[in-house]
């Protein structure tokens, strides 16, 4: 974020368990140098995308989604 290198992060929900506290802070973090986040979670409930949006992030992308359907769910 300092050296303007980059313009967004990818935070790995799927494979890593941030506690919600941590995944504020690094959009806090991402937002305070101008970046966007987003997050990438397993497709498992709405909790886990609704989680990831209130604590900041500027979009979700859930993993091993093949279909419009599976979207939809």
């Amino acid at each position: 974020g300092l050296t303007g290198a980059f313009h967004g992060v990818w935070l790995d929900m799927e494979h890593v368990g941030l506690t919600t506290e941590q995944l504020e802070v690094a959009t806090l973090a991402c937002r305070a140098y101008g970046m966007d986040s987003f997050c990438r979670v397993a497709p498992t409930d709405y909790a886990t995308v609704t989680r990831c949006l209130e604590a900041g992030a500027g979009g979700v992308m859930a993993a091993q989604i093949f279909t419009a359907t599976q979207a939809e769910q």
